[in-house]
């Protein structure tokens, strides 16, 4: 299944290949290699819809990796779409944000429904990259896009903070976005 990289010579080429994923709207993830004396830099851009949702290069991660591999030249990528995933999985709502743990926050909490943003196999190579805790994978496998925060911790037998804390991260890295439940 592996798919041949791309090559690309200038910083300005490789920046044009992320302003064509932005503006044709694009789903997936952007796989970059960047040859450094004798080893390779690696990173990642993923794309939902277009807007990039999550960036990680080495030990970066978000706006510092994309900083980082947009400085990259002579480099190789590897564009591997999830238009249909995306399409059928993940909602149009953008997702929620709430800051600290006040009754209101935590009834909101309680409600928000995970989606998966990427598929399985890529979710759970990227969890393992990153070393979360077997939790977090435990998590993500529950994710089913109609559970709620509420739900998610009856199946794990734990405190909704503690959910909500490990759905952040999953969401944090762009494995997942969290959206208010639809009203009934």
């Amino acid at each position: 299944m592996s798919q041949p990289y791309s090559q690309v010579s200038t910083i300005a080429q490789l920046s044009r290949v992320i302003q064509r994923l932005r503006r044709e709207n694009r789903s997936g993830t952007l796989n970059i290699r960047h040859k450094n004396d004798a080893t390779y830099e690696e990173g990642q851009v993923t794309f939902v819809r277009g807007q990039i949702t999550q960036a990680i290069a080495e030990k970066r991660i978000g706006t510092e990796a994309l900083r980082w591999i947009n400085s990259w030249d002579n480099c190789q990528y590897m564009f591997v779409s999830t238009e249909d995933v995306s399409a059928t999985n993940v909602p149009a709502t953008p997702p929620a944000v709430l800051t600290g743990p006040s009754a209101e926050d935590l009834s909101a909490q309680a409600q928000l429904v995970p989606h998966r943003v990427r598929q399985t196999e890529e979710a759970l190579s990227i969890i393992e990259y990153l070393k979360l805790s077997r939790t977090h994978r435990h998590v993500f496998l529950l994710i089913d896009g109609q559970r709620t925060v509420q739900e998610l911790e009856r199946f794990l037998k734990r405190d909704q903070q503690g959910v909500y804390e490990l759905l952040r991260d999953l969401e944090r890295y762009g494995l997942i976005q969290l959206t208010p439940a639809p009203q009934q």
